[in-house]
């Protein structure tokens, strides 16, 4: 498994062991997904515009995605951010509602395109 930053050097596998799923947050997957993406933000903005990194290799470890689609599925967030970052309002948008929308814009491209190739994504 690909390592990711979160204050410390952990795995995939240790995130949900480090407390970054909190009781009250969504279950599964997509919880520590979406923590993920609200803690790490920065990281994941900068390497879904490179198209690769630790930080999105951990994702999809954490929604356990399949090999042959994550290529297609970063390219396919690459596309939303490029397009929610050409907008004039993404400038004045919190870090927090930077990540939510990255997240819900993963979430419903999952859904719609790679639907049985995520796993956790329900």
């Amino acid at each position: 498994r690909s390592p990711v930053l979160v204050n410390i050097l952990v795995s995939s596998a240790t995130v949900v062991t480090q407390g970054l799923l909190l009781p009250d947050t969504c279950s599964g997957g997509s919880g520590v997904s979406a923590r993920l993406m609200t803690t790490a933000y920065p990281q994941f903005e900068m390497e879904t515009a490179v198209g690769e990194g630790p930080y999105l290799t951990a994702l999809m470890d954490v929604m356990g995605c399949d090999a042959e689609i994550r290529t297609s599925l970063i390219a396919d967030m690459r596309d939303t951010l490029s397009t929610a970052v050409a907008s004039a309002s993404y400038a004045e948008l919190s870090q927090d509602d930077k990540a939510r929308g990255m997240y819900v814009d993963m979430y419903e491209t999952v859904n719609a395109d790679y639907a049985g190739h995520c796993d956790p994504i329900n």
